[in-house]
């Protein structure tokens, strides 16, 4: 289903600038204009475990700044979770 998401998301990108491109009299051309867009589909949420939590944590990346700035940023948000 990932990939029907990404096709889904660059076709709500196209048809909004078509749409934006016909509202300011750039063109008369919509290929969009009579095509519907499907939903995206999201599956049930996966959350890790306090152990696996601790293990991402304990890893050592010093190997590669980049993946430290993501355990960085993935352990950070265990710690300040954003509230709805």
């Amino acid at each position: 289903m990932e990939g029907e998401n990404a096709i889904n998301d660059v076709f709500t990108k196209l048809r909004t600038l078509f749409k934006w491109a016909e509202d300011q009299e750039l063109s008369r051309n919509n290929p969009f204009k009579h095509f519907k867009v499907k939903e995206c589909v999201y599956g049930p949420p996966i959350y890790t475990t306090v152990d696996e939590r601790k293990k991402v944590y304990s890893t050592d990346f010093s190997f590669d700044p980049a993946l430290e700035k993501q355990r960085e940023n993935y352990t950070r948000k265990w710690l300040f979770p954003i509230w709805k």
